[in-house]
């Protein structure tokens, strides 16, 4: 992720786009980090299965971190890299996000899928999200 232009899902743009809805795309992180209501949204299978939501201003980890954070719950669901997408995109607190298994929610605080993810996945995506530094090594396994 570079501040060439952060990533949106296109899945989820040609929802929005289908029901009327406008979505929005940010230049950088930090015009992000300016929306109040942008959240991070980690997905696996093109955006079909919802794994993590959180609001970005929650967030205080960097790129790096965040990228490895992705691969370790994607490990645990599809295990194909190739299809795994960590998006910024406008979505307020109490927001839907459109995906397979139910999608996902944007609570205050870190949202995991229930289906797949346990406890201890949401206590370490809080060690990675919320650390300012690199957390320490882990695995959500």
């Amino acid at each position: 992720m570079t501040d060439d232009g952060l990533p949106s899902s296109p899945l989820r743009a040609l929802m929005a786009e289908s029901q009327g809805r406008q979505t929005r795309a940010y230049q950088s992180w930090a015009e992000a980090r300016t929306d109040p209501d942008a959240a991070i949204v980690i997905s696996g299978d093109d955006g079909g299965t919802i794994y993590l939501t959180v609001p970005l201003r929650l967030t205080r980890c960097s790129a790096e971190p965040l990228a490895q954070l992705a691969a370790e719950l994607d490990a645990l669901v599809w295990d194909d890299p190739s299809m795994l997408e960590i998006t910024v995109e406008h979505l307020p607190v109490g927001s839907s996000v459109a995906g397979g298994t139910g999608g996902g929610l944007v609570i205050d605080d870190v949202w995991l899928h229930p289906k797949e993810f346990a406890e201890r996945h949401i206590l370490r995506a809080r060690q990675v999200l919320f650390s300012a530094g690199d957390p320490t090594p882990g695995s959500v396994r």
